[in-house]
């Protein structure tokens, strides 16, 4: 058998046979979920050109061998995908060889070469194939559960830098727009003079950062009474895309941010989470208040360390303005940010220019913190409900009542019963959930209550024969 690990390191074909062993001494139940969970944590990532071309080569296969062997266009034999594997292998070997690194850099780029593009994904078919003892490649189900769609170019796939070109293409574009394009004075207010661009593109930024972050001081403005209704138009579609660039931008910053804060909060939040949840003693009222009281701490601890930061950065500008009303006392300062990192922005406060140098990152960062914020407290909820069924569910002990809820034939509660009663009452799945399942049991079991290696053979061996009979009619 084929190793299991993926040509170019970045997914993994779980081996059913390998997870059993991974996972001996556990139940069947927590086997089973494991190995679920791992191939969908090892998904190849593709992009959407490959799992295009992937999809229309296996078609293309599935078809000729449907008006040869009357078979199905989700699947193709297994001898097919070797001869293919063997023919892309034949193809790459033709090229001139690059060294792993050029190709690398290649894919940060956005350039993938067809066939070893496709010899990577094939390769893994294969290997999936293998795994689970097939004669024909699913080619659908491995698309499916062992594919994910990526970004084309490799430096996009890091959330980090995705959020960074983000923000540099709309700050370019609009420096571009209002200093180059329009000649703004009251957005570009320096551009056209014989000084240096400098402030101009400095306001221009502040501008757009302000702008997308929804803060709206109202020192700098796009409209003025009696302007022409054109540029009154653009504003209008300026705001609309800084709204689709904040609404992307915001979301991948807002799930960067608590992933950052979860990594801290393994240390100590988590910990003091977990002793509420296996406290029994403990009333459910009392668990309540502690984890409501736990996580407006926790928000409220980050929320005045990013104002804390924002006050001393404010102050080191301050004290280099010699503008009066810029002089900014402690508390007039912490207004300053409060208002910032709530977005409130009133635009009350006379700033120092060179402020804007933080600016344009503190309203951004201030934002996606109060999104990540109204995200976490709009969970609280859930979670405290959460939180009351897995109590009432952790404190039931065995009772008739308890095997007669949960089993429907006999006077015998098995693990299968066991887990699909209890994610039930946990209402982690809904009865619709297990309508649609079990429509899908009885449609390949047939009458029969249980599905084996045998039934798939029949059921080919029965279509089979049914389409050499129709094809003998005709």
């Amino acid at each position: 058998m084929m190793s299991s690990s993926s040509s170019d390191g970045d997914g993994t074909i779980i081996d059913p046979k390998e997870s059993r062993i991974k996972n001996r001494g556990k139940s069947d139940i927590e086997t089973l979920a494991r190995t679920i969970d791992d191939r969908f944590q090892n998904r190849l990532r593709v992009t959407f050109w490959e799992r295009k071309k992937f999809l229309d080569i296996c078609f293309e296969i599935a078809k000729k061998e449907e008006e040869s062997r009357n078979g199905s266009l989700s699947r193709f034999s297994k001898e097919g995908l070797v001869i293919l594997v063997e023919e892309l292998k034949g193809r790459v070997a033709q090229k001139p060889r690059a060294s792993r690194l050029y190709d690398e850099l290649l894919k940060l780029i956005g350039y993938y070469d067809p066939d070893k593009s496709m010899l990577r994904l094939f390769e893994a078919g294969l290997r999936y194939t293998e795994n689970s003892d097939e004669d024909e490649f699913h080619f659908r189900d491995f698309n499916f559960y062992c594919t994910v769609i990526a970004s084309k170019y490799g430096l996009m796939r890091i959330p980090g830098l995705t959020v960074m070109f983000s923000l540099v293409a709309f700050y370019f574009g609009s420096a571009v727009l209002f200093c180059a394009i329009m000649n703004d004075q009251n957005v570009c207010p320096s551009y056209g003079n014989n000084s240096s661009h400098h402030d101009g593109w400095l306001t221009t930024i502040y501008f757009a950062s302000v702008t997308m972050s929804t803060v709206g001081y109202g020192d700098v403005s796009l409209y003025e009474y009696g302007q022409p209704k054109w540029i009154t138009c653009i504003a209008i579609v300026y705001m609309l895309v800084a709204m689709a660039v904040a609404l992307s931008v915001f979301a991948k910053v807002a799930d960067m941010a608590m992933n950052g804060i979860g990594l801290y909060k393994v240390h100590m939040f988590s910990r003091i989470k977990t002793k509420i949840m296996e406290s029994k003693d403990m009333p459910l009222y009392k668990q309540i208040r502690r984890l409501i009281a736990l996580r407006v701490i926790e928000l409220s601890i980050y929320f005045f360390a990013l104002n804390l930061f924002g006050v001393f950065v404010a102050r080191f500008f301050i004290a280099r303005s010699d503008v009066e009303g810029q002089q900014w006392n402690w508390m007039t300062t912490l207004y300053w940010a409060i208002q910032t990192t709530t977005t409130i922005g009133y635009g009350d406060i006379n700033q120092p220019f060179e402020l804007r140098y933080f600016n344009i990152f503190f309203t951004s960062l201030g934002t996606a913190f109060v999104g990540a914020c109204l995200g976490s407290l709009a969970g609280l909820k859930e979670e405290i409900n959460d939180h009351r069924r897995y109590y009432a569910w952790k404190r039931r002990e065995l009772s008739k009542m308890l095997i007669d809820e949960l089993q429907v034939n006999d006077d015998k509660l098995d693990q299968y019963e066991f887990v699909i009663g209890s994610l039930l009452l946990l209402q982690k799945v809904t009865t619709a959930d297990i309508d649609h399942i079990m429509d899908k049991f009885r449609d390949l079991a047939g009458d029969k209550n249980y599905i084996c290696v045998s039934d798939e053979m029949d059921g080919n061996n029965k279509r089979n024969n049914l389409n050499l009979i129709e094809s003998k009619k005709e």
